[in-house]
């Protein structure tokens, strides 16, 4: 499409307006949450100002409309996780996902965007201002339930905004460490050593191919079996776990470890936070069965 004009932010909140459920579905698969969003009223920008309640720090999100562009600017007190100032390598995937996404429903369905683009920045207004917004442009508010914050949609802007670089920290000296200790090779062995060698290498090596079936639990209850033969489509079972505590991942029916549920693109995965010693995953594993 052509550049992104002024006009145009008014189909921009429409647009929101109508895929609010959507847009609230990306940003709770991005961050973990569960909110209920809200699209507030469109406000009118002056030459070159950022609204006053644009400000502190959070993710910035760039849509790229033609040569012009489209800003989101989401505070952290909305409030956002603490992984988003250093995210993983899944946290990252999902935070570019965000806006891809978001590009499918900020917009009306006939427009194209042309690029999408999400960073954390420590200064939403004053990354906002080096955009230049353009006057008569214009900004609205979209507002989660019991927030503190917002994500402020605003545009159009003249510029995309790039964070300075910077620079890389001196290496530390490493400290200098015992050293490690190494097994004589075998030849060096005696014939009964380097066959007790041989053999326990030979043990090792088979248990570490051992496939062994792990199962991701989300949550467990005791129901009286009449409960269980009455069940059927619609029936919902409630749980006294929250939502916001860690999954447990079981082998032999033994937890060795817990984490959050994660996507990864279309997949479910789980982020590892929590985790017990070598020596009890390894008791619980004594007795699983090799599928």
């Amino acid at each position: 499409m052509a550049d992104f004009t002024t006009a145009d932010m008014g189909q921009v909140h429409g647009a929101c307006a109508e895929n609010i459920a959507a847009i609230g579905e990306s940003f709770d698969q991005c961050f973990l949450t569960q909110s209920k969003l809200s699209v507030g009223e469109l406000q009118e920008l002056s030459e070159g100002t950022v609204p006053g309640e644009i400000a502190g720090s959070g993710v910035l999100v760039t849509f790229q409309v033609g040569g012009t562009y489209v800003l989101a600017a989401i505070s952290e007190s909305l409030p956002l996780p603490g992984w988003c100032r250093k995210p993983g390598m899944s946290e990252s995937s999902r935070l570019q996902t965000l806006p891809v996404e978001w590009s499918m429903n900020v917009f009306p369905a006939e427009w194209e965007c042309d690029a999408s683009t999400s960073q954390f920045v420590e200064d939403l207004g004053t990354a906002v201002g080096a955009c230049e917004p353009v006057g008569g442009g214009s900004y609205f508010t979209i507002s989660a339930e019991g927030g503190n914050g917002g994500i402020y949609v605003l545009g159009p802007c003249r510029k995309e905004y790039v964070a300075a670089a910077v620079e890389p920290e001196p290496p530390e000296e490493e400290p200098v460490s015992a050293p490690i200790y190494e097994e004589p090779p075998l030849e060096d062995l005696s014939p009964e050593e380097a066959r007790a060698r041989i053999e326990r290498d030979r043990r090792i090596a088979q248990v570490m191919n051992m496939p062994v079936p792990i199962i991701v639990v989300m949550a467990e209850k005791k129901i009286e079996l009449g409960q269980l033969l009455t069940m059927g489509p619609g029936t919902i079972i409630s749980f006294e776990k929250s939502c916001d505590d860690l999954l447990d991942l079981c082998v032999n029916n033994k937890a060795i470890c817990s984490g959050e549920a994660v996507k990864i693109g279309e997949k479910f995965g789980l982020k590892i936070n929590e985790l017990q010693s070598t020596a009890d995953r390894l008791r619980a594993m004594q007795r699983s069965r090799v599928m």
